[in-house]
């Protein structure tokens, strides 16, 4: 009997085999390369537990991950897929700005990973994050890369978006690219939101490893930081533009809309003045207007824009944005609410007040208290 095959058929088998093919392939990365991927785990200074990830990117035992995963621990260890622990490292090179750190255990012929290039990422590639969340060793995810963008906190760098789920522990693991080189470093995610993170552009991380410093304790690196924090608050800078600060409730929810005034100021052109160790804004803590207004030519800004939250009843919403200058006069004055009919949930009130204050600080760009960047 003549078997004979439709061209849809033909088309459905072929298709099904190049999914088939493109599984293996990720499931080959991922078995590689999670044999690189640690658990960085200690006791904070505060009190409490501290974790989160890093890969290894020497044979000899250097790690990369986030500055804020070692920063605050007191003492630390590191955990290899293997269960190996190491119960002390060294700090040897850091980037506050960026948030990358590097440390060293003492460790010899270890698995490393190798790197890609963050500059030929383009949005709409495959990626896949390894990581630690909750200390679960090893939790994978897939996504695609969803743009490459200023960073939305302002401080000025580039970001990779994501929508490869990234949980609280994954911070500081890599993000590979389909070949298994690592293009990213996870860093951050908008609590509360859906496919939201973020990750540093691997190319970042070579500097530090071009440039290392003599080994440093935890303490030694927060003495370090400190005086580069103090040099920061202390000397005026040149003029950058707005300074974006603020304090609301629940803090999630300010969040939330903080990063989305920052996105939004830093893609249309307003300078935007917000820097790690120049400033850290308030999320969820008041902070008086008057103690910011006097840091606003400290960090070298024109002006700040100050907005406060207030969650309602039944997930309702109110903003208020405040635009002052350097000598603390109000400029202008914005409101937003949520309303019953995007108020679904504490994330839709919050993207909802977002939405609108955006819409309203648009006239507002290119006037006073909302420069725009300098060409250069």
């Amino acid at each position: 009997m003549e078997v004979t095959m439709t061209s849809a058929t033909l088309l459905s088998l072929m298709l099904g085999a190049i999914a088939i093919v493109a599984q293996s392939d990720i499931t080959a990365v991922v078995s590689k390369a999670s044999s690189s991927v640690v658990l960085i785990k200690g006791s904070s200074i505060n009190g409490g537990t501290l974790l989160g990830s890093g890969f290894i990117v020497s044979s000899d035992g250097k790690i990369a991950t986030n500055l804020h995963v070692v920063r605050d621990l007191k003492s630390g260890a590191v955990r290899l897929p293997t269960g190996e622990v190491y119960d002390n490292f060294s700090v040897v090179a850091f980037d506050e700005r960026k948030d990358l750190a590097v440390i060293r255990i003492a460790g010899f012929e270890l698995p490393s990973l190798g790197m890609g290039n963050s500059n030929e990422l383009k949005p709409g590639e495959t990626v896949i994050a390894i990581g630690n969340p909750d200390a679960l060793n090893g939790t994978v995810t897939k996504g695609i890369v969803s743009a490459i963008r200023d960073d939305p906190a302002g401080r000025g760098f580039r970001v990779i978006q994501t929508d490869a789920a990234i949980n609280p522990g994954n911070s500081g693991g890599p993000l590979l690219n389909e070949k298994g080189e690592v293009v990213g470093i996870v860093s951050a995610k908008i609590k509360d939101s859906e496919n939201l993170n973020f990750a540093v552009p691997i190319n970042y991380l070579r500097g530090l490893l071009d440039s290392p410093l003599a080994p440093l304790t935890l303490d030694e690196m927060r003495s370090k930081l400190g005086n580069l924090q103090d040099t920061a608050i202390d000397q005026p800078q040149r003029s950058r533009g707005v300074l974006l600060a603020g304090y609301g409730s629940p803090a999630d929810s300010f969040q939330t809309v903080f990063i989305e005034l920052m996105n939004y100021l830093s893609t249309n052109v307003a300078a935007v003045a917000n820097a790690p160790g120049a400033f850290r804004p308030a999320q969820g803590d008041e902070i008086s207007v008057a103690y910011l207004i006097e840091r606003v030519s400290k960090v070298g800004a024109d002006s700040m824009l100050y907005l406060t939250l207030e969650h309602g009843y039944s997930n309702v919403h109110r903003a208020k944005l405040q635009s002052f200058d350097a000598s603390g006069n109000l400029l202008w004055e914005e409101r937003a609410s949520s309303t019953w009919t995007w108020a679904t949930s504490e994330t839709g009130a919050a993207r909802a007040v977002a939405e609108q204050l955006k819409k309203k600080m648009r006239p507002h760009i290119g006037k006073p208290g909302l420069q725009l960047r300098p060409a250069n």
